[in-house]
């Protein structure tokens, strides 16, 4: 009988730890619309997603240069001047190639130093699907985000926003970005800073490219 006791009070136990760890490992609530303009809203990202990720833009159609245009317009009302590399993109383990339309955007702090943040995301997606966790949720929260660093204080250092393209026909061709200027002349302050916004922790690899890249441009 103590020993069927001590068994259900283990499991009593056990149930009250696992609970106590679902209940704390929960997402904060969305932040409303309403908030604050210098704060950070899913509500205002969902409405980027909306605006975006409505139907399936991969690399070369219609819907892509529409979804293109699209952030290319908020980047710009944000009060930042966007820079679109057109550049062709191979990628030899998948014996892919295409070209691709990176987007980058830079906003200044106001710090002396050269450090910069990276912040990364890409804007296509896949031929069967709009694209809305792969990786539309990461561009619409890099969208939020800069429009509220915009809203409030400027930063102290620089953050370098880039919207890859072609990652869902081949992550590699997200190196072709490392030939812009903007990223070139300061790879070697922000290249251990990069952060990228994916909707799974396997998609990590775009965060390696950009930190090992540096070694490998031309």
């Amino acid at each position: 009988m103590q020993d069927r006791s001590a068994s259900l009070l283990l499991l009593l136990w056990l149930a009250v730890i696992i609970s106590a760890g679902l209940l704390l490992d929960r997402p904060p609530a969305p932040v409303p619309a309403s908030a604050p303009l210098s704060q950070f809203s899913a509500e205002r990202a969902l409405t980027y997603l909306n605006e975006f990720a409505q139907r399936p833009h991969p690399v070369g159609t219609p819907e892509h240069d529409r979804v293109r245009d699209y952030l290319v317009e908020q980047i710009k009302s944000f009060g930042l001047t966007p820079e679109i590399q057109r550049t062709t993109g191979v990628t030899p383990i998948y014996q892919v190639s295409g070209m691709v339309e990176n987007i980058i955007a830079r906003l200044k702090g106001t710090g002396s130093r050269p450090d910069a943040v990276m912040l990364a995301g890409h804007y296509d997606s896949v031929p069967a699907g709009p694209g809305a966790g792969d990786d539309g949720a990461g561009v619409a929260a890099l969208l939020e985000t800069m429009r509220a660093l915009r809203a409030g204080p400027p930063p102290k250092n620089d953050i370098i926003f880039l919207l890859t393209d072609g990652e869902e026909e081949g992550m590699r061709r997200s190196r072709e970005c490392w030939r812009l200027p903007v990223i070139r002349n300061q790879r070697r302050q922000f290249a251990s800073h990069p952060a990228s916004f994916r909707s799974r922790a396997a998609h990590r690899r775009l965060v390696l490219y950009l930190r090992d890249l540096q070694t490998h441009a031309e």
